[in-house]
Order: C-alpha cells, then sequence, then structure tokens
C-alpha cells in the first residue's frame, strides 16, 4: 500500500510539473557589427607658421579601432619661396604616435613620393600624437614660403591581428 501511495505522488507531482520531465535546450545567435573607422583630428587647426629654425609642431588626435597605415606627400619636397622661386628650403619631418610606438623622421625631399608607415599591427584607439617641423636652414630671404604635406589614414588590410 505503501508503494502505491508513493507511485501516486511521483505520478501527480510529474503531471503538475512536466517541464521537470521534458527539458528543452535553447539555441541563442548572438550577432553584431562594428564598422572599421580609422580618424585623424588636427584639433588645432593644420597651418604652421614657420619664421625661423625653430621647432614648430602640429598636435592631433587618432582614433582608429584596428591597425592603420598613415601616409605623407609633399607638394614640392621642401620650401619654396613664392617671391624668389630660386629660393627652397628643405625641412625636417617628424611624427610621433605614442601608443603604437611611431616615431619617424625624414627630410621633406622624401615626403615629395608617397611616404607611407603603418601600426605594425598594434592598434592604437584613442591616441594623441604630434607633427614638428623644422627647418634645415634659417629662413633669411624675405617671402612668403610654402608646402602643402597631404596626411592619409586608413585601416590597415594586412596587419588586421587575430585572435
Amino acid at each position: 500500500m505503501e508503494v502505491n501511495k508513493i507511485r501516486w505522488r511521483l505520478f501527480s507531482f510529474c503531471l503538475l510539473f512536466p517541464y521537470f520531465i521534458n527539458a528543452n535546450t535553447l539555441t541563442l545567435d548572438l550577432t553584431g557589427v562594428i564598422e572599421t573607422h580609422c580618424e585623424i583630428d588636427f584639433f588645432n587647426g593644420n597651418r604652421l607658421d614657420i619664421k625661423d629654425k625653430t621647432i614648430n609642431e602640429i598636435p592631433f588626435h587618432l582614433n582608429c579601432n584596428q591597425p592603420f597605415e598613415i601616409s605623407f606627400t609633399s607638394a614640392n619636397g621642401g620650401l619654396i619661396n613664392h617671391d624668389n622661386s630660386d629660393v627652397f628650403h628643405k625641412y625636417h619631418f617628424e611624427i610621433d604616435i605614442d601608443k603604437v610606438n611611431i616615431k619617424k623622421k625624414v627630410i621633406s625631399s622624401d615626403l615629395d613620393k608617397f611616404y607611407k608607415l603603418d601600426s605594425s599591427g598594434k592598434v592604437p584607439f584613442f591616441s594623441t600624437g604630434k607633427i614638428r617641423i623644422t627647418p634645415e636652414s634659417d629662413l633669411i630671404f624675405s617671402g612668403y614660403y610654402q608646402d602643402i604635406v597631404h596626411v592619409g589614414i586608413s585601416p590597415s588590410l594586412n596587419n588586421v591581428p587575430t585572435l
């Protein structure tokens, strides 16, 4: 008789709580996309007034969510005096980006071709850096000197980190 009571209670329990007997599984498919971005911001402006042989620099913010390449080209390869076309001055161009250990110094004549650096697979996320310009010699002739350096930044497809 005792066995029948136990069976009846077990049967009643199973009727009241059927999900204990028939376990179901649930599969979640979680997906998302984070778009690639790489931006440089010259927050103090993008002009330097070079009047002498002192160091001039432009700070910038860098925001990339993957490894990047940064490129430079110079319109003239140096400072041209617009009032006297015979006067030409080279300068030292230096870039420094702390989080990815980029520190490179070149002479302006090297920038008349496409000059490129990459982050060696490192991702800077939010970083700062600076570009320094130092004339190679004193600017002694009067006149308006100019060079235009184009700076390009893009995500690097060659140095994508693996997980």
